[in-house]
């Protein structure tokens, strides 16, 4: 009886640590995908920045020790093995990104794609250096890394495979609640942060100037859209009225409509930005709609009515 109790226990342990076993080496093989579809992409397209053009080759590494991704961008110049400057490094935290922040950016109608990651670290107030420009929504700051840009119709399927594998990674590093999700469609870009120190400040706007407009989401009190009590309640509400509107009027699309709404002082939406709608008669369509949707409860900030801008995408 003895025997056979120690045989069942060595077992049951030696499953255990075949489970184990698997859950640990599950995300080891994803780096090492990571790392290989990362270290396998071409040099970019030629970029140019502050009148240099240079040509990117991107490596990643991961240091075991600290638990980080080292991303190496070595720029040479365009059609040469000449070098431009040393190579710049960047530490990525896989704990500091978001599954859904992993996206495949299209540029030149579609003909260039870029990988960009998204941090979704809330408590996070330093960025590196590499990182250009982000998204702020609820209060909160998330940064965004951009790597190069490549021909879409050549590279897309590599860089897919990128991103399918980032995702399950990253899902297993982390356990962020759908709230902390960030709005990557508000983008802060440089003319509306300061960086000071590496780290980002959101500077005072002045509302005095009718021409300004912030990003609801800064607001003390944001514009809120019919029914509802809270900034986080606009985007199901606005999807909702949009998508009804479009069956109403017969509108058949696939594919992405996205742009950034201007809401005035008086809660009126009086202008409606595109970000890469290409087909013109649904984007006129969908500023009609827009335009002529029920008015908004007006923001106000410091104690004052202010005119405000609200960023959307709807997908099918």
């Amino acid at each position: 009886m003895k025997k056979i109790l120690l045989l069942i226990l060595v077992f049951i342990t030696f499953q255990s640590l075949s489970i184990a076993q698997t859950k640990t080496n599950a995300p080891h093989n994803l780096i090492n995908e990571l790392v290989s579809g990362i270290n396998h992409l071409p040099l970019t397209n030629i970029v140019v920045e502050e009148g240099i053009s240079f040509q990117s080759k991107y490596s990643l590494n991961w240091n075991a020790e600290k638990q980080l991704f080292i991303l190496t961008d070595t720029r040479f110049k365009p059609h040469t093995a000449q070098k431009l400057r040393e190579e710049l490094y960047t530490e990525i935290n896989p704990q500091h990104l978001h599954s859904q922040g992993v996206l495949l950016k299209s540029f030149l109608n579609d003909q260039q794609l870029s990988l960009q990651l998204f941090t979704a670290k809330n408590d996070l107030k330093i960025f590196s250096s590499g990182f250009m420009e982000g998204a702020y929504i609820y209060g909160m700051y998330y940064d965004r890394f951009t790597l190069g840009k490549w021909d879409s119709a050549q590279f897309y399927p590599q860089l897919k495979m990128i991103q399918e594998t980032f995702k399950p990674y990253i899902e297993q590093q982390t356990d962020w609640k759908e709230e902390q999700s960030p709005d990557f469609n508000a983008m802060v870009f440089p003319q509306t942060v300061r960086l000071a120190d590496f780290s980002y400040v959101l500077p005072v706007p002045d509302l005095s100037d009718v021409s300004i407009h912030i990003p609801n989401s800064t607001a003390n009190e944001p514009a809120l859209f019919l029914t509802a009590s809270q900034e986080s309640e606009n985007k199901a509400l606005l999807t909702e009225f949009l998508l009804s509107e479009l069956e109403n009027r017969q509108v058949t699309w696939t594919g992405e409509i996205s742009g950034v709404l201007i809401i005035s002082k008086t809660g009126l939406v009086e202008n409606f930005q595109s970000f890469n709608l290409n087909k013109t008669p649904i984007e006129k369509e969908v500023k009609n709609i827009i335009l002529g949707m029920p008015n908004w409860k007006p923001a106000k900030h410091q104690g004052r009515l202010v005119k405000v801008n609200f960023a959307f995408s709807l997908k099918k």
